[in-house]
């Protein structure tokens, strides 16, 4: 490992030759999602069983109570497997900008503990919930929804110091012996939620991590004072990280007006969300059994500290590594959590942020892609009949100036959100004639408006303008830029809604307007004459559609022979949970064999796809001395690709992640990717009495109920489910449930058998 002299020898070398340089190699416009680089850090070189029984072997070394000395092991074995998950399932970066920015502070923040240089190690973790932590490992992680929203670097120091004491005075152990829910099961949980747990800790630990980071960044040149603001950030963590007021009037023209009752129902929403919110805040504030210090209370006492220390508060910074290298960090960091909200399925969250995007940054292919993509998949969900809370539309836990917007796409119905959605497709594709993915998404949207909403869209062709409106605006005068309604003369106002809505035919829906008066409306009344589908016969035949596809279900699922079109298979690592228990009852986690068993699968599935010369590749993540950056890189694109499809309900949709996934399926030659999992369960044989009665009549049978009584069964629940990346659809899936023990011949001929289903599975694309 190397000396912390090296280390910031190093770094320096990085701030004065690469950052400079940044801004030239990144293009923002085309933004690509970050990846790790340089070498991989030492810990995933070596297996986790070797890290944690290491440790294991210095903790039976003190001389600390038998009691004390198990606990910690058993925290260590927790840790220890924690840790190894995240490094290795793609939730982390290191070697990049955004890393390699924090360890930077770090350092600076150590500069005063040499001997803690080399025991932590800096990480970016790839979360959109504003945090940090630091392992009872040394490992500090620093998330992407943190970095996003923290102003400038004095503020990552105070953080980075805060989460530092927390290690120093080891409170995730003492914490692990005091709560006794810390030592249950929580396999099924995600990895922040695995985090919060490890590492939530008492008032009195926050609070004394709290003075002692302070301590130590006032031994640095770090302005303290703005550690005030850290507070503020977490407290408004709900809220976006900049905002601007957008409202469905944002989106109005002169002809395209939201009726009264669609407004008024909107109001009624928000209403009822803020008093909901009031109230779930006074709670908090007053709740005598919080289990942590209100962040009111940590703000007043560093007010406090920080009054004290004014005298000594001459000369400090807000910026030592430098204020370029930190704007350059919080745009990538900012680009990244619009990538993770995407990947989270958080649409309404996205197409808000999208503008705010536009803001800060100006408009860009990339936003305009988030925009286009967050229209598309709201509107797919919707008529769907999915509940658009969970796609970035609950109003509750939208707070702030993304509440409205979020509001009123909710409140849509099916056929208003279509003629929304096609407005802001078309500004959107009409800025970027060029971009194959905004196309795609328009074209697959005008389908989805015709078949699902049963929408004719010929009549947005169609529209004709009231005799008492004005003539059409040239398209000069379109202001798609959503400017504030004070400076933009298209937004709606109450006086213009009120004659626009008289001039209206009579029962004429408003939407229809929706496409009127837009830019270049001669190719977009190209593009929708194109699309356009025979209406009458499409509702006349949607029955019989129903009824055929119904009958397609009913066919044989799989054909006698290989599928043509099976070129091969991508194979994330497989994903395995083992357990020790009694009957299925008081199972615990073993995690010494759970790595073994996953390093024996994942070596059988590469056996069986090399002796049937199957074109299978195994993206594997498990710590190994030959681990390549590469090989977690692959896994990671390949991961947020299957994730953005599981956080999808549809099956038939475009996947934002396709533009990222195709380098690494094309590199295979297969649109194919599958992940599978097991769960293992061993649990002893209830005692036999009748058969131990029997042994004791007759003796010579009592080797034999010994041999059959001390046996372990197994139980194992695999799943398989198979991914076209082409067509974004989910192709095979298949499960299996066995009461059998691991044992190589088994898994070896159950790995046969799923790729036999796979190959012969009868629809592939």
């Amino acid at each position: 490992m190397q000396t912390a002299f090296f280390r910031q020898l190093s770094l320096t070398l990085m701030v004065s030759f690469v950052l400079p340089l940044l801004g030239q190699t990144i293009d923002f416009s085309q933004y690509q999602p970050a990846q790790s680089q340089g070498d991989v850090p030492l810990t995933l070189k070596k297996s986790t069983t070797s890290l944690v029984q290491e440790n294991i072997r210095q903790i039976k070394k003190k001389t600390d109570d038998r009691r004390s000395k198990r606990q910690e092991q058993e925290h260590s074995i927790r840790v220890g497997f924690v840790e190894e998950e995240l490094l290795t399932g793609g939730q982390i970066l290191y070697g990049e900008a955004m890393s390699e920015y924090v360890e930077k502070v770090g350092l600076k923040v150590l500069e005063s503990y040499p001997d803690l240089s080399d025991k932590l190690q800096f990480y970016v973790l790839r979360s959109h919930v504003p945090n940090a932590y630091t392992t009872s490992g040394g490992l500090v992680f620093v998330s992407i929804g943190l970095l996003a929203r923290i102003e400038n670097e004095a503020q990552l120091a105070v953080i980075l110091a805060h989460e530092i004491q927390h290690y120093i005075k080891r409170h995730a152990l003492q914490s692990y012996k005091d709560v006794e829910n810390a030592k249950k099961n929580t396999s099924e949980e995600d990895l922040e939620s695995k985090l919060s747990q490890l590492y939530r800790f008492s008032k009195d630990q926050e609070l004394e991590a709290d003075d002692l980071g302070y301590e130590m960044i006032s031994k640095t040149d770090y302005d303290l004072k703005e550690g005030i603001y850290v507070f503020e950030m977490l407290k408004y963590s709900a809220y976006p990280f900049l905002e601007t007021p957008i409202t469905l009037d944002s989106f109005a023209s002169r002809y395209y007006v939201f009726p009264e009752d669609l407004q008024e129902r909107i109001r009624k929403e928000i209403e009822k969300s803020d008093a909901e919110n009031k109230t779930a805040d006074e709670k908090e504030l007053i709740d005598p059994n919080r289990t942590h210090p209100h962040l009111d209370m940590r703000m007043l006492a560093l007010r406090d500290r920080v009054a004290k220390l004014t005298a000594n508060q001459s000369g400090k910074r807000t910026y030592i590594v430098g204020k370029a290298s930190f704007d350059e960090m919080q745009k990538i960091a900012r680009h990244e959590l619009l990538l993770l909200f995407m990947r989270r399925a958080d649409y309404g969250r996205t197409f808000y942020l999208s503008r705010i995007f536009e803001i800060l940054y100006g408009p860009t292919p990339f936003v305009s892609r988030v925009k286009a993509m967050s229209m598309y998949a709201l509107l797919n969900h919707k008529l769907a009949g999915n509940d658009l809370d969970k796609f970035g539309c609950e109003v509750n836990s939208n707070r702030g100036m993304w509440k409205p917007l979020t509001a009123g796409l909710k409140a849509f119905d099916s056929k208003e959100l279509s003629a929304f959605v096609l407005r802001v497709l078309w500004l959107e594709r009409d800025k970027y004639p060029q971009d194959s993915f905004i196309k795609n998404v328009w074209i697959e949207s005008l389908r989805l408006v015709q078949q699902k909403a049963l929408m004719d869209i010929k009549q947005w062709v169609d529209y004709q303008l009231p005799s008492n409106e004005p003539a059409p605006l040239k398209v000069g005068e379109i202001n798609d830029k959503l400017a504030d309604k004070a400076t933009n003369p298209l937004l709606s106002r109450p006086n213009r809604r009120a004659a626009s809505t008289e001039t209206l035919k009579q029962n004429e829906a408003y939407y229809w307007a929706s496409l009127y008066g837009l830019p270049h409306s001669d190719k977009l009344k190209v593009e929708i004459q194109n699309a356009t589908l025979d209406f009458n016969a499409m509702v006349t035949n949607r029955e019989s559609r129903k009824e055929a596809i119904r009958d397609e279900k009913r066919e044989k699922t799989r054909y006698n022979q290989v599928n043509e079109d099976y070129s091969g298979l991508v194979l994330l690592q497989p994903r395995m949970s083992q357990y020790t228990g009694r009957n299925f009852s008081d199972n615990e986690r073993n995690y010494f064999a759970e790595e073994k068993s996953k390093n024996l699968i994942t070596d059988i599935w590469k056996e069986v796809a090399q002796g049937s010369q199957d074109n299978l590749h195994v993206l594997e993540n498990k710590a190994k001395t030959n681990m390549k950056t590469d090989d977690l890189n692959e896994f990671t694109q390949v991961n947020d690709w299957i994730m953005e499809r599981l956080n999808n309900d549809t099956n038939q949709m475009i996947l934002f992640y396709s533009q990222y996934v195709n380098d690494v399926m094309q590199r295979y030659k297969t649109p194919l990717v599958a992940w599978t999992g097991y769960d293992y369960v061993s649990y002893k044989r209830p005692l036999d009495l009748n058969g131990l009665m029997t042994s004791i009549m007759f003796f010579p049978y009592l080797p034999v109920y010994l041999y059959f009584q001390l046996q372990t069964d197994g139980f194992t629940k695999q799943y398989t489910v198979v991914f076209n990346t082409e067509s974004s659809k989910q192709v095979v899936t298949y499960s299996q449930d066995r009461n059998v023990k691991w044992q190589r011949d088994y898994l070896k001929a159950h790995v046969y058998e799923t790729l036999y289903e796979i190959r012969h599975s009868k629809n592939l694309k």
